[in-house]
């Protein structure tokens, strides 16, 4: 090949190129094994679903903690004023 002559690139296509939009990229893609992933919905409903059960424990344990504080102090305070009075 001579310094003048340049190699031209030639293709040739099998099929046609079909145009993609993200959107049918987004509803056809698999994970590989078939499945498909799960609908907003569902990932929407578990989000909420774990807030919630997040939003009650936190609840809980306040709820418990003030019972437990109360109960402290109707308790404890009759036995301190008895070991005041004993000395």
């Amino acid at each position: 090949m001579e310094a003048s002559e340049k190699p031209i690139a030639t293709a040739t296509v099998d099929e046609p190129v079909k145009p993609s939009s993200p959107a049918q990229d987004q509803q056809t893609e698999d994970n590989g094994d078939g499945k498909q992933p799960p609908p907003l919905i569902a990932k929407l409903i578990a989000v909420l679903l774990i807030s919630c059960i997040s939003f009650g424990s936190s609840w809980s344990s306040g709820v418990t903690g003030a019972m437990k504080s109360t109960i402290k102090k109707v308790y404890t305070f009759p036995t301190a004023l008895i070991d005041t009075n004993m000395i």
